[in-house]
């Protein structure tokens, strides 16, 4: 063989970087596979939950010793608390306070708790606002809350509205038609309807109104149907952070795969160096083969090495190592920011 084949040879033993990569892929995002319907919700940056609370005068009705209202304002208040601290949540009544006439009590809607994270004393104060006593201006009520949603718009954001009544609109206003309005708006919402000890007729609307907007509507006859509901909720919202735990785990796992190959391909530089040692050997036995050099200056090459191998190992150590692990690390930071972004923007999102 010659020496320039020798060498080609020779540098063909050190592994090249590209040999280093392991391709990093992101888990899928969550769905709940036994809940078809909130399975398909998409999991944004942030999530906005609204619960719209019906406090009209039916809801002083009792079951089981409580009135409606008090059971209901038991589930939400169980639902906010089960929610991820990173989730927004905002509470919305209407007929929670009596009113001159049927006019002024079915134009009234009160944001009580603006989206922000939970603060439990916060949200039992606005809860305890809330006594039954007027009219169901729902219509109205929908297109308020399109207003609280109105800076959380876009794609970024997972918007919800979760809404607690006992019957149908009495003020005349079009629930499904304010309904479509907001979830074909930017906003987009996801409508969940829990019609508490409901009528025909408010069975009737409510349901129509969730199969307008591709929502869910459920029954509910007691405290612990409602919960039953909110926890399909609470689930979902637990989908996120679980994804994000399996993604963050899974980056690991590929980071010390990677770092494992750079400690192989360590191994195999000093392999390859000390194979040169031996390749040197040869390519001096070459070329004084071929005379293309003396003996003299072979025996002076000797000396020299023309391969010294501990400057190799010197170069992995103190420049291409380092060089490949900032390359892992910086490749590996994108991939952690991707997956960390969202919770981020949760925590930056807390109010508009």
């Amino acid at each position: 063989m010659g020496a320039s084949a020798i060498v080609a040879e020779a540098w063909q033993t050190f592994p090249r970087p590209e040999t280093l990569y392991v391709d990093f892929v992101k888990p899928a995002m969550p769905a709940l596979q036994d809940d078809p319907e909130y399975g398909k919700i998409p999991y944004r940056a942030q999530v906005n939950i609204e619960v719209i609370l019906d406090a009209s005068g039916s809801m002083k009705e009792t079951i089981g010793g409580k009135t409606k209202l008090a059971l209901a304002k038991e589930a939400v208040e169980t639902l906010v608390r089960s929610l991820p601290k990173e989730a927004n949540v905002a509470l919305r009544a209407f007929g929670h306070r009596p009113q001159p006439t049927k006019e002024a009590s079915c134009r009234f809607s009160e944001l009580l708790y603006p989206f922000g994270s939970y603060a439990a004393d916060r949200f039992a104060a606005a809860l305890g606002e809330i006594e039954a006593a007027g009219w169901t201006p729902l219509a109205y009520s929908i297109e308020r809350a399109g207003e609280d949603f109105r800076p959380y718009q876009g794609e970024g954001y997972t918007n919800i509205v979760v809404i607690v009544s006992d019957g149908a609109e009495t003020c005349g206003g079009d629930p499904l038609k304010a309904a479509e309005a907001l979830k074909g708006s930017a906003i987009q919402p996801f409508f969940h309807i829990i019609g508490f000890d409901v009528d025909a007729e408010g069975k009737k609307q409510l349901s129509a109104l969730a199969e307008r907007v591709g929502g869910i509507y459920r029954d509910a006859r007691n405290l612990a149907e409602i919960q039953a509901e909110f926890d399909r909720l609470t689930r979902w919202s637990e989908g996120w952070e679980a994804w994000r735990k399996e993604a963050m785990r899974d980056l690991g796992k590929q980071r010390m795969k990677m770092i494992e190959r750079l400690d192989e391909m360590e191994k195999e530089w000093h392999s390859a160096s000390d194979r040169l040692e031996i390749i040197d050997f040869k390519i001096l036995n070459a070329l004084r083969h071929e005379e293309k050099i003396s003996l003299s200056i072979e025996s002076y090459l000797r000396e020299k090495e023309l391969y010294p191998t501990d400057g190799i190992m010197d170069y992995w150590r103190t420049h291409y190592r380092p060089l490949l692990q900032r390359q892992i690390d910086q490749n590996f930071m994108t991939l952690e920011e991707e997956i960390e972004r969202l919770t981020r923007e949760q925590a930056t999102k807390q109010r508009p």
